[in-house]
């Protein structure tokens, strides 16, 4: 399997679930869409919900999407194929924060969800 955090460029799937409660007890997700990434950042940083020094995963990526059908925002949760060759890893993570980097472009941070 290849190590999300070992990856500096990668192809990635992404699907965007609201948050249940934010929804009412509905759960609405987006249909999954594949995209460039120009730069995936990934960091082992202190997790402080498992006391554990080697933590979880941290990343921050520049992304193309659809401006027009996709409202991406802190708070959301959205799943991450990357696809290395035959290789992909899988991981789900919230969104910390979302801003534009341009025109169909948006930058992220994430970070797991356990």
């Amino acid at each position: 399997m290849v190590g999300l955090r070992d990856l500096t460029e990668t192809v990635v799937v992404l699907q965007a679930v609201a948050d249940a409660d934010a929804m009412g007890g509905r759960r609405e997700s987006w249909a999954p869409w594949v995209t460039r990434c120009a730069h995936v950042t990934w960091a082992v940083v202190p997790d402080g919900r498992s006391g554990r020094e080697d933590g979880g995963n941290r990343g921050v990526a520049t992304l193309r999407y659809d401006s027009e059908t996709a409202v991406i925002q802190a708070g959301q949760r959205l799943e991450i194929t990357s696809r290395d060759g035959g290789q992909a890893a899988a991981r789900t993570y919230k969104i910390l924060s979302a801003n534009p980097a341009g025109r169909s472009w948006i930058r992220l941070s994430f970070a797991d969800v356990k």
